[in-house]
């Protein structure tokens, strides 16, 4: 029988809270080391989990493990992804737009979830763990991504036919660019030239903001797919954003209104690059430090 394959993420963190730096601070002192394990499984896959083959017609039942290395209780939030747009999965026959699943130390949490009818051709299944989604800054730090954020993506492939969806890549120009980082980055009006400009605090009573997403492309040619997510769900998921772009930093504006700026809560701008792609070494996914609405 197949093994789970388990992506093990080192996540640093502070006694009973999410671990944080002084602000732009990319250097993190942790006062404790642990980890948290996520696995994606599926009986009809590739050696490595990231191709899944289901039968035309058939529902797609992966298994999801869920284990917790870290010294104390945690609290997990699971999100659900099918081509970039946020699914509701069933679980033990429930309809759920994401599961919460809260685990002691050492303590594993296994489950299958339920998609069905999906269409013949290939698609892209992700899934997202926040950490601590409940917890909020009360002022601006830098949290990066590696303490509370991580995914599992498996291309699936339907029937006999590898048709991909359309898409509409929206062209973005780049500039060079000396910082060195990976993740999504976000800044007011102006693109990304320092790390102190880096967005940790958006008001709730601004309507109507304009930020920037900085993303530094090292590839010639590069495809991207952005996901917008705050603590409940995903943003602007009737009009997912596709992005192409050569090498560089580049800077794509979005516009929040008052009905994203839900006080109490936290934004993840997550970038996925090569949408569609079966295989690559560049299939990597990233969020955004950690942002929260006040």
């Amino acid at each position: 029988m197949k093994k789970v394959f388990l992506i093990h993420i080192l996540f640093i963190f502070a006694i009973n809270m999410i671990g944080c730096s002084e602000k732009y601070d990319y250097t993190i002192k942790p006062t404790e080391y642990g980890g948290t394990s996520l696995g994606l499984w599926h009986e009809n896959s590739d050696r490595y989990q990231q191709i899944h083959t289901i039968k035309k017609e058939g529902i797609y039942y992966p298994k999801i493990t869920l284990i917790n290395h870290l010294s104390t209780k945690q609290k997990y939030r699971l999100f659900f992804f099918l081509d970039y747009k946020q699914i509701n999965v069933k679980k033990n026959g429930e309809d759920l737009s994401y599961i919460d699943i809260i685990l002691n130390q050492n303590e594993k949490e296994v489950f299958n979830i339920n998609i069905p009818e999906l269409n013949e051709g290939l698609h892209d299944f992700l899934v997202i763990s926040i950490r601590s989604p409940e917890y909020h800054l009360d002022n601006d730090k830098m949290i990066p991504e590696d303490q509370f954020f991580m995914y599992r993506r498996a291309a699936l492939l339907v029937g006999d036919s590898s048709i991909v969806p359309k898409v509409s890549y929206t062209k973005i120009k780049t500039k060079p660019t000396d910082l060195q980082y990976i993740q999504p980055l976000l800044t007011n009006a102006m693109p990304l030239i320092d790390f102190k400009q880096i967005i940790s605090i958006l008001e709730s009573k601004t309507r109507d903001i304009n930020i920037n997403i900085n993303i530094n492309m090292m590839n010639e040619s590069n495809e991207v797919s952005i996901i917008v997510l705050n603590s409940n769900g995903q943003l602007f998921k009737d009009d997912p954003l596709f992005y192409t772009m050569p090498s560089g930093q580049a800077t794509i504006p979005i516009e929040l209104n008052d009905e994203h700026l839900i006080k109490d809560s936290n934004l993840y701008v997550i970038s996925v690059n090569n949408p569609y792609k079966l295989t690559t070494i560049e299939n990597s996914v990233h969020s955004s430090n950690l942002i929260t609405i006040k």
